[in-house]
């Protein structure tokens, strides 16, 4: 686990631009897990602009999406939307690289299992394993949850499934959302964690490692064979 510290949240987003989507592309097809909230937005917004919307090799890059609200793609709450409308309008990329959940289908069942096959049919293969993205970007919420796994729901870290459905605890709305297994199918796992309002929560995750058994972000952490964590918050 290697916790890298900058001054604020644009340099968060700039560094993982450079370090995964520009550099990255370069080195041939690349398949990265993305998620939502305000850190992605600024990185996809970053993205959308010079130097690196002209210099990324976007056709080698391969979004998938690590989770998804439920709603229509044209809702203020659909991650897809979110990243259409800052990034995906800005740039050339083939529309067979957008792997995107269809939060809006009825069945969602069978847009989880849809959208499993999808990764399955992109992953790399070879004798001794198969790796489902070469990075995925997570994030952490005030409750220790990532992507959709609320601790709360804590059996969809260990599900052998790529894509479940989960529930948010509180409003019940519905999500389909990478399971742990499939998050672990990395070769690379970044969190993006910025705030000062996750600063008590970000301390206490790295410095006790039961904290695995309460949160979720924790878990997979303490798992993952490649960890980064991109923070703006003093943690040393």
């Amino acid at each position: 686990m290697i916790v890298k510290h900058f001054i604020n949240k644009k340099e968060v987003a700039l560094n993982i631009a450079q370090e995964v989507f520009l550099k990255m592309s370069h080195q041939g097809v690349t398949r990265i897990a993305i998620s939502g909230g305000s850190t992605p937005k600024l990185l996809f917004e970053i993205l959308s602009t010079a130097p690196f919307k002209n210099n990324i090799r976007w056709e080698n890059i391969h979004l998938f999406w690590v989770d998804e609200r439920c709603v229509s793609p044209d809702d203020a709450e659909s991650n897809y939307g979110m990243v259409a409308k800052t990034l995906l309008r800005h740039i050339v990329i083939p529309i067979e690289n957008i792997h995107r959940i269809r939060g809006e289908a009825e069945d969602i069942s069978a847009e989880a299992k849809r959208c499993s096959e999808e990764v399955l049919a992109n992953s790399k293969t070879n004798r001794q394993s198969s790796t489902l993205f070469d990075v995925a970007l997570m994030g952490m919420g005030e409750d220790g949850h990532t992507a959709s796994i609320f601790p709360d729901q804590m059996y969809l870290l260990n599900s052998k499934k790529i894509y479940e459905i989960s529930r948010h605890p509180q409003s019940g709305q519905s999500r389909i959302g990478l399971t742990g297994e499939a998050i672990l199918n990395s070769n690379k796992i970044i969190f993006m964690i910025t705030g000062n309002e996750k600063k008590d929560l970000l301390m206490q995750v790295l410095s006790d490692p039961t904290s695995t058994d309460r949160y979720p972000a924790a878990n997979i952490m303490y798992k993952a064979k490649d960890l980064e964590i991109y923070t703006d918050i003093a943690v040393g």
